[in-house]
């Protein structure tokens, strides 16, 4: 008898250790199964039996951030908990088992994720959505050079500078965060990013690397170099404190027995795009080449179709911007590689009415929300549209309706063909088919040979 109790004791022993087992190994194969999800940012837990302990991250929100929360557990409980940069508590919930996707409200700022748990026995993932990570700078190649109002730069700067540097010529590439927000700290942190990602091409090339960390508000597209961040006192504006940026760099790497050239090159995509762009008209005498892909084009254009093109558009007001004349001579000698992807629809628009979000294609806004007014103002609108002073943003669309009469691809092959009736044949326009609103391979190698032959000049 006792042999068979001992038996039948064994035998329940056993079934439970498989039971158990067999739902550990399920947990573990759901947790994996979660990890392999699309998620801008996450994390997971599979600890020993009865863990206690937390994990903690700090990520940067975009808008209506997207939260998955799967825990499958034999035993304990959990918590999760976001809080803001002031440690206020923006949104938590508490667990056993769940499976639930959460859409958070979230203005664009830092926050931080905690899941804790207690006696627990199981797996926990949490993935995040429409989410930044936060960037750290590597090594010591990387420098991040604090403001200086004296020298002419009120934001910092980060200066990467490779081991081995061949040529003379920095490298400047604008930030673009993608975002508008008052807070410095999440620009500057896509501004690292900027500068981990792009350094590999600065040391192909052999060339210093210069990101600014400026700012974007409300009011100004400053990522962008646009009209009203170039109506500002000069103190102010941000093309100079690039180039003030600029001149410290250079200083800096001469003080290590670095030698520069004044001419740089430069590299922007999307609103960054517009910004170098803009820069290089504004400022050609001290830029060598330039790469401008995914964005809005000027043209080296007073008047065109019967209207005056002042800036962002053409150069009509270039004196009263700069102090001196548009030289078509000096900008012809850039080297330019302009760019753009056939199916390419202008980079994204949030909007929120109402409190809810909505994303849209550039295209998608231009014709919902754009396209029918500004037809029916170019019908009431004088000629010339512009003629001095203030240039609205309805005044600027209805310009740019009159003299293109195109958005994206086919107004790009308008300023292609403007650009050979002035003879600059150093502005190289490409299309890449079936591409979108990005840097494929392809274009990240035809970007490389291009500067690289620019440096080799």
């Amino acid at each position: 008898m006792k042999l068979k109790t001992r038996r039948i004791i064994l035998a329940v022993c056993l079934a439970v250790i498989l039971l158990v087992s067999f739902k550990i190994l399920t947990i573990y194969i759901g947790l994996n199964a979660e990890k392999a999800s699309s998620n801008n940012i996450s994390c997971s837990m599979f600890q020993r039996p009865f863990y206690n302990g937390n994990y903690s991250k700090r990520f940067i929100a975009k808008n209506n951030v997207e939260l998955r929360l799967w825990a499958k557990n034999l035993t304990g409980t959990g918590v999760l908990t976001i809080t803001d940069e002031k440690e206020q508590v923006v949104f938590t919930k508490d667990f056993k088992q769940i499976e639930n996707d959460f859409s958070l409200d979230l203005k664009p700022n830092i926050y931080n994720i905690n899941v804790a748990v207690k006696n627990y026995t199981g797996g926990v993932y949490v993935g995040l959505k429409n989410t930044y990570p936060i960037y750290k700078l590597p090594n010591a190649n990387y420098e991040i050079v604090n403001s200086n109002i004296n020298k002419g730069f009120n934001y910092q700067y980060i200066l990467f500078t490779p081991t081995k540097v061949n040529h003379k010529n920095i490298l400047v590439m604008p930030n673009n965060t993608g975002l508008v927000c008052e807070n410095i700290e999440i620009h500057k942190n896509s501004a690292i990013s900027l500068a981990i990602k792009q350094a590999q091409l600065a040391t192909k090339l052999g060339v210093p690397l210069l990101v600014p960390i400026f700012p974007r508000t409300e009011v100004m597209d400053t990522h962008s170099l646009d009209r009203i961040t170039i109506l500002v006192p000069d103190n102010e504006r941000l093309d100079l404190q690039l180039i003030a940026m600029v001149k410290d760099c250079q200083k800096r790497l001469k003080d290590g027995d670095i030698n520069v050239a004044n001419k740089i090159l430069m590299f922007g995509f999307s609103a960054s795009g517009d910004f170098t762009d803009r820069f290089s008209f504004l400022h050609p005498e001290l830029v060598k080449a330039t790469v401008i892909g995914g964005c809005n084009n000027m043209v080296p254009l007073k008047t065109f179709k019967g209207e005056n093109l002042p800036y962002p558009i053409g150069v009509y007001d270039y004196q009263d911007i700069t102090g001196k004349d548009f030289n078509i001579n000096t900008f012809k000698a850039i080297n330019r590689f302009i760019y753009k992807g056939s199916k390419d629809e202008g980079g994204w628009q949030v909007i929120t009415n109402n409190g809810k979000t909505n994303t849209y294609t550039w295209l998608e806004y231009y014709n919902k929300f754009i396209t029918e007014n500004t037809k029916k103002l170019s019908q009431s609108k004088p000629t010339p549209v512009y003629v001095k002073g203030n240039l609205s943003d309805q005044d600027n669309d209805v310009i740019l309706h009159r003299v293109y009469n195109k958005v994206l691809l086919e107004r790009f092959k308008i300023i292609k063909d403007l650009y050979a009736n002035k003879g600059l044949s150093n502005s190289e326009f490409r299309i890449y088919e079936n591409v979108k609103h990005e840097i494929t391979t392809e274009i990240a190698n035809d970007i490389y040979e291009f500067l690289k032959d620019a440096l080799n000049e």
